[in-house]
């Protein structure tokens, strides 16, 4: 019987030992966290917009030296979606450092769109963590078009000439007008053979704009000397890419592919006779860029390597070709 109670003697104080090892630590957590409190900001650079613009959500995040912090971009909505994810920028600010976080957003609804909570994780070097959740302004988003441009307008009445000509010359001046036009088509006809016999047909080419195509591979020629890839920067690197292609393609083809999904400016491109597969090349580059920006996903470095090669062939084969010539006399 005594060894009984010895032994629960023994349970008890364990137990009060490990609850008061455990209130210990969350007490020291909590001053922890206390210790290192993080203040936060959130602005737009614009709240009203027109549909497709885009928007500048910007965090600042001010907190101690030995804090890291991460602000993921906000969940794509129905009338919402994240476009580019500006790099990071870090300066001294107060006691510590201040962080800031940008993301561009563009809204495809009219009237007030709300931007999503920005998830902000942050991780003390003593290991204490956490997360917080960021709110920020709403947007508005007007219409390109004015209230009554959509309803139906009435005609003109027709205005009435005076000092038309009587019913019985209309017929004669009709018939004078067919004369003058044959005969000046007899002569025109004449005129042309004759200067076509005079005349070789030497084909000279005609400049072909190419700056859009410049300006992109200049743009992915400075991302290679950077080599973000390097320095483990797939984010940074993703989205210099999808910023090139969207970029160009909105110079070349003239719409705006920079506000598009990737399934819609697909479907824009072969709507303006690109061949399926050349569509279907920017669209799967373009996919491989939003996993690696917004799902943090990492290819192997050669696939990363080849996808800066798929960008450039993507310029490479929508470069106009200078097949238009123009007719010089000899």
């Amino acid at each position: 019987m005594t060894a009984r109670m010895a032994r629960t003697h023994a349970c008890a104080v364990a137990l009060a030992l490990l609850i008061g090892a455990i209130l210990a630590g969350e007490a020291t957590r909590a001053d922890a966290e206390e210790a290192s409190p993080l203040e936060t900001a959130v602005s737009l650079n614009r709240e009203t917009v027109s549909i497709g613009d885009r928007v500048l959500v910007t965090v600042t995040v001010t907190h101690g030296a030995d804090v890291l912090v991460h602000v993921s971009p906000p969940q794509r909505t129905a009338a919402l979606r994240v476009v580019r994810v500006v790099p990071e920028e870090q300066e001294p600010g107060g006691d510590g450092l201040r962080t800031r976080f940008a993301f561009e957003l563009a809204a495809f609804a009219i009237g007030a769109v709300e931007v999503p909570v920005l998830r902000l994780d942050w991780l003390r070097a003593d290991g204490v963590e956490g997360t917080l959740d960021v709110g920020a302004p709403g947007i508005t988003v007007t219409p390109l078009l004015a209230p009554d441009d959509g309803e139906l307008r009435p005609l003109k009445p027709q205005l009435s000439v005076g000092g038309a000509p009587s019913a019985w010359l209309r017929p004669a001046f009709a018939g004078a007008a067919i004369a003058v036009g044959l005969a000046l088509a007899t002569v025109a006809t004449l005129a042309l053979r004759r200067r076509l016999a005079r005349r070789a047909a030497v084909r000279e080419p005609v400049n072909v704009d190419t700056s859009a195509e410049d300006a992109a591979r200049a743009r992915l020629d400075a991302l290679a000397a950077t080599d973000p890839l390097a320095a483990g920067e797939y984010g940074r690197y993703y989205g210099e890419l999808a910023d090139v292609v969207r970029d160009y393609l909105e110079a070349r083809f003239t719409f705006t592919a920079t506000a598009l999904t990737t399934t819609e400016l697909e479907r824009m491109m072969t709507g303006l006779g690109v061949e399926r597969w050349q569509a279907r090349l920017v669209g799967g580059l373009l996919e491989r860029c939003d996993a690696a920006v917004y799902a943090g996903q990492r290819p192997d470095p050669a696939s990363a390597d080849h996808d800066l090669t798929v960008a450039f062939e993507i310029v490479e084969l929508a470069r106009p070709r200078a097949t238009a010539y123009t007719e010089v006399a000899s």
